[in-house]
């Protein structure tokens, strides 16, 4: 992420170096290639796994390594279906399967951190409109496909049409990224807006030890400072808190409203649920929306659980894990999405911090912006933690087009436009206490994406998997 440019290079020795080695030998390369690409991206987690779960550095240092390569999975499947990807009697065919190839099983086969190469572009609103066709997929395909061009640009015993082509193929892929970027960062222009709403946001940089008091001094002082607000918005933080089970915090945020004039969305961060079969009752992370007199107006329960955080996959069949990590929560996921009404006229989806990783989150609600409460104090402050959660969840915003506010409890807390451009001014540095306000300008405009979705990558994977298959046929029939 500090040299995004690279990206439309880095993959290129990867693809020169395979046009010699078996299918084995691919797939073993890619693979290898996916996990050291993961642990790099990803060596965050260490102090946030130990911090969090309680874990030792062994054990989270076998997690980070165990989570790299469960990623690159994909890449070992790229690497050996490769050469297959290269059976058309057309270079440019087989270079465009060849990145189809890629950007599909990138996208539909890591469930954990959907990321992919195209998200480093996240700083670059021209690049990045074509996600809303079919989301980063896409965005990955033309990556991959512009690292297919150059080999034929610096080997020198490639012939003259070869490089004509590559040039030509270069030409036709930036103007498609730049041509369809113009048109719709035009017509996504906040002047275009059908509706919008003031939002107060507080990132209070709370501990776990931290007097959660905090957020009602720093509330109280915004709204005085703004009193035109519409929403006032608190992020997830770590500090024991829930306006629906502790009756302290209640009353805390029932004085407030008495000053504070305004609904507000807070974090509970343990709501009880009902009991499970085994007698067991865990709780739900849940945001709940809080009217101008102090009584709840909506409840909404996290879906999207992180795993070895908030709960322990397989934790009755592997008894040994509650001593790995012995800290590691026991939420519930809700039982059900749904978006959060503000008014008549202004509804919101309201994913808590790791769910706005996810697109499919999204396909099943009507909403008019998104509001994501985060929070990053467990990763450190000088990591690429924050970032790379900013990074592959602006993409939302351009995916539904709608606009996305994230405050996180210790930063980075940014806005941005409809367009998935950063709002300057909404920006909050990590580790620091603030708060800001801003106006998220909504589009009642949708884009392709919103309405197939996954989908498209899905039936890109089917024609791609057709048309493998018949080529491959073919040249065996020639043979």
């Amino acid at each position: 992420m500090p040299l995004p440019w690279l990206s439309w290079f880095a993959l290129a020795p990867l693809f020169v170096a395979c046009q010699s080695m078996n299918r084995g030998r691919t797939a073993i390369s890619f693979f290898l290639f996916g996990g050291l690409w993961w642990s790099w991206s990803i060596h965050w987690l260490i102090p946030s796994i130990m911090a969090f779960t309680g874990s030792s550095l062994f054990v989270a240092i076998t997690l980070w390594l165990s989570l790299s390569f469960i990623q690159a999975l994909p890449y070992a499947l790229i690497g050996y279906f490769w050469h297959a990807a290269q059976c058309f009697h057309s270079p440019r065919l087989n270079q465009l399967a060849a990145a189809a190839l890629f950007a599909v099983s990138v996208d539909l086969l890591t469930p954990l951190i959907p990321g992919t190469v195209a998200h480093s572009q996240y700083l670059y609103p021209l690049v990045i409109q074509l996600a809303d066709i079919a989301g980063p997929a896409l965005m990955a395909f033309f990556v991959v496909f512009i690292n297919l061009q150059w080999p034929a640009l610096i080997k020198p015993n490639w012939q003259g049409q070869q490089r004509q082509q590559a040039i030509t193929n270069l030409a036709l892929s930036i103007l498609i990224i730049v041509g369809y970027g113009y048109f719709r960062l035009h017509q996504f222009d906040d002047s275009k807006a059908d509706q919008s709403l003031t939002v107060g946001y507080i990132q209070p940089n709370l501990q776990r030890s931290s007097d959660t008091h905090r957020l009602a001094e720093l509330s109280g002082a915004l709204y005085q400072q703004h009193p035109t607000i519409e929403l006032l918005v608190w992020p997830e933080f770590p500090a024991a808190f829930s306006w629906q089970e502790n009756i302290a915090d209640r009353a805390m945020v029932t004085r407030l409203m008495t000053t504070v004039k305004t609904p507000l969305l807070l974090n509970s961060g343990y709501v009880y649920a009902p009991r499970n079969d085994d007698g067991k009752r865990g709780y739900y992370n849940s945001n709940q929306l809080i009217g101008r007199d102090g009584k709840l107006l909506a409840n909404y329960h996290k879906q999207i659980l992180v795993p070895f955080f908030e709960y322990l996959p397989f934790e009755q069949q592997l008894k040994p894990l509650r001593r790995w990590f012995p800290q590691a929560l026991d939420y519930r996921p809700g039982p059900e999405n749904s978006s959060v009404i503000l008014n008549d006229n202004f509804s919101l989806a309201t994913p808590i911090c790791y769910e706005i990783l996810f697109d499919y989150f999204f396909q099943k609600n009507d909403f008019d912006s998104i509001i994501n409460q985060s929070n990053d104090g467990w990763f450190a402050h000088d990591s690429r933690g924050s970032v790379s959660h900013l990074a592959l969840g602006l993409f939302r915003s351009v995916e539904y087009r709608r606009p996305w506010l994230r405050v996180s409890n210790s930063g980075i807390s940014v806005a941005t436009k409809a367009s998935g451009k950063i709002i300057p001014s909404s920006q909050l540095a990590t580790g620091v206490q603030d708060s800001a306000v801003v106006t998220l300008h909504s589009h009642h405009a949708t884009s392709p994406y919103s309405g197939i979705g996954r989908y498209l990558t899905a039936f890109m994977a089917l024609v791609l998997i057709a048309a493998l298959t018949i080529a491959r046929w073919r040249q065996q029939a020639d043979q």
